[in-house]
C-alpha cells in the first residue's frame, strides 16, 4: 500500500485535524497515511523509518516546532512543510498559508450563497492572525 509519512509534534487539536485532514483525503486514493511523533525521532530513526515505509510522500505539521524540523538530505520524496513561514533558502518544498487569500476564497464563497448578513468567527483568545482574517472578511463581505 502506498505510504505517506505524516511527522507530527503535538496531540493539540489543530495537528489532530490536518492529520484526520490528509486521511480523508488519502483513504479514497488508496493511500495510507502514518502517523510519526517527531519529538520521539533524530535523522537516523528517521532514515530507517523511510527504509522501513518506502514512502512515496512526507508531510511536516511543524506549526508548534520551536525550530524548524530537518530530514537527512539524501531523501529523495515529496515533502510538504505545513504551517512554515515560506523561507527562499529552505531546501524543500514548503506550503503556507496565504492568510488574506484563504479569508478572501472563503468569503467569496459565502457571498455565492446570497444570505442576508454573515459573520467571522475568530480565535477566542483573538490572536494576531485571528484579528486579521477578521479584518480580510469584513473588507471582502462588504465590497
Amino acid at each position: 500500500m502506498k505510504t505517506i509519512l505524516f511527522f507530527k509534534a503535538t496531540e493539540y487539536s489543530p495537528t489532530r485535524l490536518r492529520l484526520a485532514g490528509a486521511k480523508r483525503a488519502a483513504q479514497p486514493l488508496g493511500i495510507r497515511i502514518m502517523p510519526i511523533d517527531s519529538r520521539k525521532n533524530h535523522p537516523q530513526s528517521i532514515t530507517q523509518l523511510v527504509d522501513f515505509w518506502k514512502p512515496i510522500g512526507i508531510i511536516i505539521d511543524c506549526s508548534l516546532f520551536n525550530k524548524d524540523p530537518t530530514l537527512p538530505t539524501h531523501l529523495h520524496i515529496p515533502v510538504v512543510h505545513l504551517g512554515l513561514r515560506s523561507r527562499p533558502n529552505l531546501p524543500l518544498f514548503s506550503v503556507h498559508a496565504n492568510r488574506q487569500d484563504v479569508v478572501h476564497a472563503a468569503a467569496q464563497e459565502l457571498l455565492l450563497l446570497d444570505y442576508p448578513c454573515y459573520a467571522y468567527v475568530g480565535h477566542p483568545k483573538s490572536p494576531e492572525w485571528s484579528r486579521e482574517r477578521s479584518r480580510i472578511f469584513r473588507e471582502t463581505i462588504s465590497l
